[in-house]
């Protein structure tokens, strides 16, 4: 075996997938040849440099529909079809992109933990084949390396990724505090907030909406009631308690607002006084919820 054919299997050697012949020439060749135990060290160096999934950059640029930069797009198209972790980060980018154009959807996954497996190291083998191979020609990974500077300028790439994976994370976590911010009731909404297209007016004690998106209800007084706050209860369709506060005020217009994203039911919407200490139910709403 030459020292070209050994330095061309160098990612396959490392990632395990060469035949056990095939393998042991290259083990009999870097016995007796220095120069290519050199260039197995740097490929470590490159190895360790790529060991990960798919980077932030590239998950961000499928999420806006644009080819991944400087990568097969075969083999990234590859990878996500066997690495769940990396599909699932996509998604996540997709739902970061669309929750960007669109603040009041309601969607964000956990991340979640990457642990590399087998078809990983497939496609880490393959990767590192594409980029070396313009490299190793004749000349050798090791020599190559060491005239272009290639390892430094891995690393300053390397460092830039995780810059950018770090903002991702970041930019998932604000996505996470929108998520708690809508995941329960909102009362007392400001009248410059009020999206006509979300407003239902509960001027009967039995309403009824569109479910699958969030709605905002303007619930009317009893009359004769001039208490101008409620604590407010929210019940399910077996009388079970879903959700309450306090502090649901009469607004300037003298009606109640509570902005929710109802899932498919019948609900009790259930208003108290507080008198002498104690609760007083006043006004109840029926919302059914198709």
């Amino acid at each position: 075996m030459t020292c070209e054919q050994a330095i061309e299997r160098l990612p396959w050697f490392l990632n395990g997938t060469l035949e056990t012949a095939e393998r042991e020439e290259i083990r009999e060749h870097l016995a007796i040849c220095q120069a290519c135990r050199a260039a197995l060290s740097e490929t470590r160096e490159a190895w360790r440099i790529f060991g990960q999934h798919l980077p932030a950059e590239v998950l961000v640029a499928l999420a806006h529909g644009e080819p991944p930069s400087g990568l097969d797009p075969v083999l990234v198209e590859r990878h996500l079809a066997s690495c769940p972790e990396c599909a699932a980060d996509l998604e996540l980018a997709r739902m970061s992109r669309w929750l960007e154009e669109d603040d009041r959807i309601v969607t964000f996954p956990a991340g979640r933990t990457r642990e590399a497996g087998q078809g990983y190291r497939a496609w880490r083998g393959a990767a590192m084949a594409a980029g070396l191979t313009g490299l190793i020609a004749f000349s050798g990974w090791f020599q190559a390396a060491q005239r272009s500077g290639l390892v430094p300028e891995l690393e300053a790439r390397n460092q830039e990724i995780q810059q950018k994976q770090a903002e991702l994370e970041a930019g998932v976590k604000d996505m996470q505090g929108r998520l708690a911010e809508i995941a329960q009731p909102q009362i007392n909404i400001p009248a410059p907030t009020l999206q006509p297209n979300e407003v239902v007016r509960g001027e009967t004690p039995e309403i009824s909406i569109p479910g699958g998106q969030i709605a905002t209800l303007i619930l009317q007084p009893s009359p004769g009631v001039s208490a101008p706050e409620r604590d407010i209860a929210l019940l399910d369709e077996s009388g079970k308690l879903l959700w309450q506060k306090s502090g649901l005020r009469l607004s300037n217009s003298q009606d109640f607002t509570i902005r929710y994203l109802f899932k498919p039911g019948r609900y009790t919407i259930q208003l108290y006084t507080i008198e002498n200490g104690q609760r007083v139910p006043r006004e109840q709403y029926v919302l059914r919820v198709q």
